[in-house]
């Protein structure tokens, strides 16, 4: 079991605060001074990420995706792929681009973080699906590094795409699938944290009429 760093739990205090009203811009100054005390330290690089991270969804809430998109930009620039919470940084980022016709400068960047190791498609659909689209045209022979990727996804689905549709095509139906499971089992446990005992069972028996895929079933253990 990974060890929590000591200033992980006052980071945590702030990231609450932030998020009660990610569309304030008081929370600016407040990361800016958290990770500055760690200046000269081992652990600045990692609490800078973090706290600058924040700051660019923060920007990107209240509109200003031209501050978001510049530090992210060089969030990826600055740190390896495998920094933990990079992926959160660059699925922000390919969608600050479309707004800003900026894509060409995020693509290096989500190439390679499309082809680390890491098959999670949790954390790799959002870019995975920019980038097929921008290249929807190429033969599916360019996309054959993330093969596991769609691999992984189907496994966790329960469910192939038809193999006769191009690779951006597979990519779009598997990520819908994704996302409406995750819709589902959200709406699932928000309704069933709210109703009474008698409610629940019914509600566990709709849930399962969808369906959903074996990981959301065993979550399901988790309620009754």
């Amino acid at each position: 079991m990974k060890e929590i760093p000591y200033w992980m739990p006052e980071f945590e205090k702030l990231l609450l605060k932030v998020a009660s009203n990610p569309s304030s811009l008081i929370w600016i100054d407040e990361l800016h001074t958290f990770y500055k005390q760690y200046e000269g330290k081992g652990e600045y690089v990692r609490v800078r990420f973090e706290c600058e991270s924040l700051m660019s969804m923060i920007y990107k809430h209240t509109g200003f995706f031209e501050k978001s998109f510049d530090i992210d930009l060089r969030l990826l620039k600055e740190n390896p792929t495998e920094t933990a919470s990079y992926w959160g940084v660059i699925s922000r980022a390919v969608a600050t681009s479309d707004n800003l016709g900026r894509k060409i400068e995020i693509i290096p960047y989500a190439e390679a973080f499309l082809n680390t190791q890491d098959d999670s498609f949790s954390k790799k659909h959002v870019v995975l699906l920019w980038y097929v689209l921008i290249f929807a045209q190429k033969e599916n022979s360019y996309f054959e590094s993330f093969n596991p990727i769609v691999k992984n996804v189907e496994l966790f689905l329960e469910e192939k795409a038809d193999i006769q549709l191009s690779f951006a095509e597979r990519v779009k139906y598997l990520n819908d699938k994704y996302v409406n499971a995750l819709i589902t089992s959200n709406s699932f446990e928000l309704a069933y944290s709210k109703a009474n005992k008698e409610e629940r069972a019914q509600l566990a028996k709709d849930y399962l009429a969808t369906k959903p895929p074996k990981f959301f079933r065993e979550r399901l253990k988790l309620y009754v």
